[in-house]
């Protein structure tokens, strides 16, 4: 029988118009986040969006504002660490061409997407990794000396056309992408995804496409677990986020709307009642009753699997209200036995 191993993850940012308070919707809810885990022996792993970073960086070594909200994220990381937590590299590059006035951002959305990062001077992907994995590695090694940035998640699971990333990540000696979220696909004209042909397994090596398995390739594709959800679980579990008035961000996070990619009511309401694929999520309002069902789903796909496989949850600090329904869904982990706690050191290769 297989062992899933749960790797619970959170992509650690503000919003991807440079709007939110890193204090509010990165610091507190992923303490909030690590705490919970924490209290039933299980950790998280913070991708960290280093774009981001560098601009809260160069906009206070400037002077342009007095608040430093690079040493407050760099300081979280090293506590982070130190507690058994795991940080690694995200990338969100709209960040690389900011301009900051009145502490408001504008990011260049033209580089939304990671492989346009090709198209803006002065980078090229490869540059983009080694200072992306040299700022993780020089930050936290001080504080654990094994630690290696070795693993990948791209920014709005933005990754396609993925060629020339996998080939840099091979030079650069990255074990695991986890990025696609397998039978899911979208196209708004700014994040651009599909994953509608994803392998079928539960992992598989890549080399030229992060959805096609190639045994001679030498990273591992762990997937963020996704099912089919029939039209009546999603509206049960919309039922039950209003019911119980779950949050869809933690207290005190606000974000500007961008109102080119803001979905209508109707749209919203049509998806609130559509069968759906969704993701194993531990944010986003998301009940106990979701993250249980998916990750019921996860044990029955796999019951006739053998050895370790991965589990991969998704979420972010920005959009975790729902701290009391992930706590209930951990302390059903811990009781059912079938899923523990894992981590990207599971390495399968």
């Amino acid at each position: 029988m297989a062992q899933l191993n749960l790797i619970i993850t959170a992509d650690y940012e503000i919003f991807g118009n440079g709007s939110g308070s890193v204090d509010s919707c990165m610091i507190a809810p992923a303490e909030q986040m690590m705490r919970v885990a924490e209290k039933h022996g299980a950790r998280i792993c913070l991708f960290v969006d280093v774009c981001e970073y560098w601009a809260f960086q160069d906009v206070f070594e400037k002077g342009l504002t007095k608040e430093n909200n690079a040493l407050k994220i760099e300081n979280q990381l090293k506590d982070a660490i130190a507690r058994g937590h795991d940080v690694q590299l995200h990338f969100h590059p709209q960040w690389l061409d900011y301009k900051y006035k009145d502490e408001k951002w504008e990011l260049n959305q033209d580089y939304w997407r990671l492989p346009n990062v090709e198209k803006l001077g002065g980078w090229t992907i490869k540059k983009l990794f080694q200072e992306g994995k040299e700022t993780l590695e020089e930050m936290l090694q001080p504080i654990k000396s094994d630690y290696k940035c070795d693993v990948f998640r791209a920014g709005a699971w933005c990754i396609q056309p993925e060629h020339e990333v996998l080939i840099v990540m091979k030079e650069l000696a990255f074990r695991i992408e986890s990025t696609v979220a397998p039978n899911k696909a979208y196209d708004d004209g700014r994040t651009v995804y599909n994953f509608s042909n994803a392998s079928k397994l539960p992992y598989w090596k890549v080399s030229n496409s992060v959805t096609k398995e190639d045994s001679k390739g030498i990273i591992l594709e762990y997937p963020i677990f996704t099912t089919k959800i029939p039209a009546s679980k999603v509206f049960k579990f919309s039922r039950l986020k209003v019911s119980r008035n779950i949050a869809n961000k933690p207290k005190g996070c606000n974000s500007i709307s961008d109102t080119q990619y803001k979905l209508s009511f109707l749209k919203k309401l049509t998806k609130s009642v559509s069968a759906q694929v969704k993701m194993l999520n531990n944010s986003d309002g998301v009940p106990f009753e979701e993250m249980k069902y998916i990750t019921e789903k996860a044990i029955s796909k796999y019951e006739k699997e053998r050895g370790q496989i991965p589990l991969v949850m998704i979420g972010h600090p920005k959009t975790f209200g729902n701290a009391e329904e992930f706590d209930k869904y951990l302390e059903w982990v811990v009781k059912q036995g079938k899923v523990t706690f894992g981590s990207y050191k599971l390495n399968l290769i």
